[in-house]
């Protein structure tokens, strides 16, 4: 199994579907759930495992996830509002090290089950239209669609990360 990217890497179909659309929203919608079944009952010492030397460990995953998403989710409300808008990164590296990502995971996880609500709404009452809105990052052109899948991905992804480290 390849531990950095334990469920592949993330892959955009090259014509929207609708039912792609669906099927991710559905994924964003469930996974507060799945994370909760997978960390219910854990220690304190285990959010300190991480899945590889060096990587960040469980509880900084977490924190990571709501983080990512809130800059994922606003990516998203940015291109459907100004289609084109140039979007600056940011540094997730500097990010984890901000005293809040310290605090309890339950934090997080309540802020990302009300996002991933509002960010399944929003995808799915979205036209073909909608779909092919984007932003630029990096110099890269990143559609609605794409990000709507990688607002379902990289949640999982790092579900995966955590399942590793813990033993899962």
């Amino acid at each position: 199994m390849d531990k950095q990217f334990p469920i592949g890497k993330l892959n955009v179909p090259s014509v929207i579907s609708m039912k792609d659309v669906e099927v991710a929203m559905d994924e964003v919608e469930e996974y507060v759930h799945q994370l909760n079944r997978v960390i219910d009952g854990i220690s304190n010492e285990d959010f300190n495992r991480t899945y590889r030397e060096g990587a960040w460990n469980v509880r900084q995953l977490i924190h990571h996830i709501a983080d990512s998403q809130v800059n994922m989710y606003v990516r998203l409300k940015m291109a459907l509002t100004d289609s084109g808008v140039v979007i600056a990164e940011f540094d997730q590296n500097q990010w984890i090290e901000h005293v809040d990502n310290e605090m309890d995971v339950d934090v997080s996880i309540q802020a990302l089950d009300g996002l991933n609500q509002r960010i399944a709404t929003l995808g799915r009452e979205l036209s073909d239209e909608d779909l092919e809105q984007y932003f630029m990052l990096n110099g890269e052109k990143v559609t609605v669609f794409e990000q709507l899948l990688k607002l379902s991905w990289h949640p999982r992804h790092h579900l995966a990360h955590i399942e590793i480290a813990l033993g899962q």
